[in-house]
């Protein structure tokens, strides 16, 4: 019963780690983008 918190830690902490990645990939990019978001376009 000793090794059986840090199992469940371990998961605990994957799961949070593959949720955050998952909500940074799948939220909208709005600086920078130059398409739609109302900034001038940079001189070449």
């Amino acid at each position: 019963m000793n090794g059986d918190w840090q199992s469940w830690g371990a998961l605990g902490v994957v799961l949070l780690t593959a949720l955050v990645f998952i909500v940074r990939t799948t939220r909208k990019k709005s600086a920078g983008c130059g398409a739609g978001c109302g900034c001038e376009k940079p001189k070449k």
